[in-house]
């Protein structure tokens, strides 16, 4: 995982946005919701992916027999899926791959991302 450094700071985590790479794409969250997905071979956002507009509600880490453990999102470490969801029983609630990292997006991938929504 990307370590996510405060350069010194120890007050309260103000920053507002979170990106969850998968092999596939970059999950990007604003406030815990995701506001765009990139898909990460082209580097094109994907306006229609089922998970845009969804709240991050947790991290999963899955075995053979189902959930074994549950984090908050804001939490969630490498090899843990996101549980995307826009209410309690969200039949089209999203699961990702496993993350491969979190990271704290670039002033350049928050204007491309603000422009493509």
């Amino acid at each position: 995982m990307t370590a996510i450094h405060t350069s010194g700071y120890s007050g309260p985590e103000r920053r507002r946005r979170r990106v969850y790479v998968t092999k596939n794409h970059e999950y990007h969250c604003l406030d815990g919701i995701c506001i765009a997905v990139r898909d990460i071979r082209t580097a094109a956002f994907l306006r229609k992916h089922p998970a845009v507009g969804k709240e991050a509600s947790a991290g999963l880490r899955l075995n053979e027999g189902g959930i074994e453990t549950i984090s908050p999102a804001e939490q969630a470490r490498p090899g843990e899926h996101v549980h995307f969801v826009a209410g309690v029983d969200d039949p089209r609630d999203v699961l990702t791959s496993p993350i491969e990292r979190m990271e704290r997006p670039g002033r350049e991938v928050v204007a491309e991302s603000e422009r493509k929504r």
